[in-house]
């Protein structure tokens, strides 16, 4: 009960100061949530770079975390025409090019050896989660962004909360045995499901002003994004298993790890921006 009692903390905490941030200090498309959208990619590519180096020895430092914080922060300043468009794709580009020279300049066979495994965990660190995240900056540049920030984190956290909450109490004689994930369940998963189709419904009669379509289609877009959701915390659930690691971090008390807490904001993210960005085209 002591992880329940400290998540419902969390929430309660959270959701006002998200507010806060998005309604209050929207500033410079959003300055202070896509600051802290870097700062999650940094510390997510921290995580995933230590639970890599429980089985591979890709080096402990800070760069390429440091790297990984660069494609939000470069993603932020395209969104507010500080920098060309799509030069974001060129910085990720040129990031590639130079983990890949490396190579030509190696001069130890049991380096050699390793080049091929170490360069492409060292870009899987860099990639995931920054690139993903550089979705949720985009969705700041969006028509309502405000309303949408809202609603891809409610449909988001709902969903992760229903799963939680129906799971832990209900959820036990349905467990389906996942290598990935043992505890999850069918209720949990159903019941995240509907969390996200309900979330969907709720904001399509609450602005409607958000979405030029008919109820069917928000629905989908529930169900859809109740899947990606899913998949992205699972997904996640394979990295730490594979470390064989309980959790990515410490760093949330009742969750462990950040990228634990973002595993399916993650997935969601570039569903969820490109479904607006073609509606409001």
């Amino acid at each position: 009960m002591t992880g329940f009692f400290t998540r419902t903390v969390l929430i309660l905490v959270s959701f006002p100061l998200f507010y806060l941030i998005i309604f209050v200090f929207p500033f410079e498309k959003h300055v202070i949530l896509n600051g802290l959208a870097v700062v999650a990619s940094f510390i997510g590519s921290f995580e995933l770079n230590n639970l890599i180096n429980k089985k591979y020895n890709i080096g402990k430092g800070i760069l390429l975390p440091l790297l990984g914080a660069s494609i939000p922060l470069v993603t932020y300043l395209e969104i507010s025409n500080v920098i060309w468009v799509d030069f974001g794709y060129f910085w990720i580009g040129l990031i590639f090019v130079l983990l890949f020279i490396r190579g030509a300049f190696i001069s130890k066979k049991e380096v050699l050896r390793d080049f091929l495994a170490n360069t492409s965990l060292s870009l899987m660190v860099i990639v995931y989660p920054a690139y993903f995240v550089s979705f949720v900056v985009r969705i700041s540049s969006l028509k309502y962004s405000s309303y949408l920030i809202l609603f891809f984190l409610s449909i988001v956290f709902i969903n992760d909360i229903m799963a939680y909450i129906f799971g832990k109490f209900l959820g036990g004689t349905t467990r389906l045995g996942l290598l990935v994930s043992p505890k999850k369940s069918l209720v949990g998963f159903i019941a995240g499901f509907l969390g996200s189709v309900s979330i969907a419904i709720l904001f399509y009669y609450l602005f409607p002003m958000l979405f030029p379509v008919r109820l069917w289609v928000m629905v989908a877009f529930g169900v859809l994004v109740g899947i990606v959701a899913i998949l992205g915390d699972l997904s996640e659930s394979a990295l730490k298993r594979s470390a064989m690691v309980k959790d990515s971090g410490e760093i949330i008390p009742g969750r462990g790890g950040l990228l634990d807490s973002i595993d399916s904001l993650l997935f969601v993210a570039p569903v969820f921006y490109y479904f607006f960005e073609k509606l409001y085209m």
